[in-house]
């Protein structure tokens, strides 16, 4: 069996807010989240933005996050909640940051403890939408899906997959059933009639690593544009993640 213990960092964040309200200039309405090591420092950072004039709420915590104010990186529906916030705050990496701005249409700021940095996620969001769009326009003239199911606790999901195959062969694809414990880049040498696959497992999987699968690795929410039952313009609005 597995202990988890969490282990709080000692980063000095509050150094960093002169630098967090310069980038927040010009929104009123701030959600803030942060990963599990630096939850216990938000209640300096709340008080420390609002004393500069900044209306700030917690992102509210959920089923899959233990704590206020916790993200995970495969779920940020925390943020989703917050729909009147102008703009949302990350405490943490890069990835942290990059998978909230993927998954809400509204600027992201990200304040890096471990680089001491204050960036807009804007730019970096831009190029992996376009990376994304790259993808599912590739699958739409795919013929042969193979919808890969992860076997591990907490990413198996057969039931999407199911639904994901049986649309497939409704829109005339030749489609195939994988199960994998991991997804990685050895899984499609091993299917080589297979034009794209569908990730039903974790979504960062195919956000982050896509120059590591030589064909198109898509989301299931991605499929559905590939396959013409959404459009691309409404996936971007509700959030890729």
């Amino acid at each position: 069996s597995s202990v988890f213990v969490n282990a709080e960092s000692t980063l000095p964040i509050s150094n960093m807010i002169p630098s967090i309200a310069t980038r927040l200039g010009g929104f009123e309405k701030i959600t803030v989240a942060t990963t599990i090591q630096h939850v216990h420092a938000l209640p300096r950072v709340v008080k420390a933005l609002r004393k500069r004039g900044f209306k700030v709420q917690v992102a509210s915590g959920r089923k899959r996050q233990l704590l206020e104010g916790q993200i995970i990186g495969c779920d940020y529906r925390p943020l989703k909640e917050s729909t009147d916030a102008d703009a949302f705050l990350i405490i943490g990496s890069v990835f942290h940051g990059l998978g909230a701005s993927l998954s809400v249409n509204r600027p992201v700021i990200l304040s890096n403890p471990y680089s001491f940095e204050v960036t807009s996620m804007e730019t970096l969001r831009k190029r992996k939408l376009m990376q994304r769009y790259a993808e599912i326009t590739h699958a739409a003239e795919c013929r042969e899906f193979g919808v890969i199911v992860c076997s591990k606790p907490g990413q198996c999901n057969l039931e999407l997959a199911f639904r994901m195959r049986d649309l497939l062969r409704r829109k005339d694809k030749a489609t195939s059933l994988i199960v994998a414990n991991e997804i990685g880049p050895e899984i499609p040498p091993n299917f080589a009639t297979i034009d794209a696959f569908v990730n039903t497992g974790c979504p960062r999987l195919s956000i982050d690593d896509p120059e590591r699968f030589d064909r198109p690795m898509l989301l299931p929410q991605e499929a559905l544009v590939a396959l013409g039952e959404t459009r691309w313009e409404k996936l971007v609005r509700e959030g890729l993640l």
